[in-house]
C-alpha cells in the first residue's frame, strides 16, 4: 500500500503541475515519507514487544502526519480542480471568439458574394439596353448572342424550310391535279 501512494506521488511528479500544484505534491510527498518512517519506527517496537512506545508514537507523532499528508493532498486537488476551471473558462472564451470570428467571415463571404452579383447584373443590364437600343433605332449591332442563336437557326431551317416546302409542294400538286380534274368535261363525266 505504502509502494503503491509513493508510486502514485511519483507519477503525478510525471505530469505539468503549476506551482502551487507542485507546491503540494512535494509537502504531500515528504508528509508522507515521514509518517511511513514513523510506520516503520513503530512497526520495530511492537516486534520488540515495547507496546506502550509504539502507542506514544501512534498517539503523537503518526495522527499528526497522516492528517497533514490529507491536506497537502486536498490542497493539490483543490489547485488541480482550480486549473481545470480556468481552462474550461479559457476553453469557453476560445469557443466563442472563434464561432464570432467564424460567422463575421460568412457574413463577409455572403456579402462580398451579393456584392459582386450586383455589380454583374448591372453590367449585364447595361450592355443589354444599349444593345436592345441600338437595336431599335436601326443600327447594324445584334442583340448579345444573336449571332448565337442566328447561326442554329440557319442550320435547322434549310431542313425544315425543304420538308416543308416538299410537302407543300405535293400538296399543290395534288391540288392541281384534282382541280385540272374538276374542270375538265370529261373528268365531270367519268364521275
Amino acid at each position: 500500500m505504502a509502494r503503491r501512494v509513493t508510486e502514485d506521488l511519483d507519477r503525478l511528479a510525471e505530469l505539468p503541475l503549476n506551482e502551487q500544484e507542485t507546491r503540494h505534491r512535494l509537502v504531500a510527498s515528504a508528509a508522507f515519507q515521514e509518517y511511513w518512517s514513523i510506520v516503520g519506527a513503530e512497526q520495530a517496537l511492537l516486534q520488540r514487544g515495547d507496546r506502550g512506545g509504539a502507542l506514544r508514537i501512534i498517539d503523537t507523532m503518526s495522527g499528526a502526519r497522516a492528517d497533514e499528508v490529507r491536506e497537502s493532498l486536498g490542497g493539490l486537488m483543490a489547485a488541480t480542480r482550480t486549473r481545470i476551471l480556468a481552462a474550461q473558462a479559457e476553453a469557453t472564451r476560445l469557443e466563442t471568439r472563434t464561432w464570432s470570428t467564424v460567422m463575421l467571415a460568412l457574413g463577409g463571404a455572403v456579402g462580398l458574394a451579393l456584392l459582386g452579383t450586383a455589380f454583374i447584373t448591372r453590367r449585364m443590364t447595361r450592355s443589354l439596353r444599349f444593345a436592345l437600343r441600338s437595336h431599335r433605332r436601326g443600327r447594324r449591332r445584334s442583340l448579345p448572342g444573336a449571332h448565337l442563336r442566328s447561326r442554329a437557326a440557319t442550320r435547322s431551317v434549310p431542313s425544315r424550310r425543304r420538308s416543308i416546302e416538299w410537302r407543300a409542294s405535293s400538296v399543290r400538286r395534288k391540288r392541281r391535279s384534282s382541280s385540272s380534274s374538276r374542270s375538265s368535261p370529261t373528268s365531270f363525266a367519268r364521275r
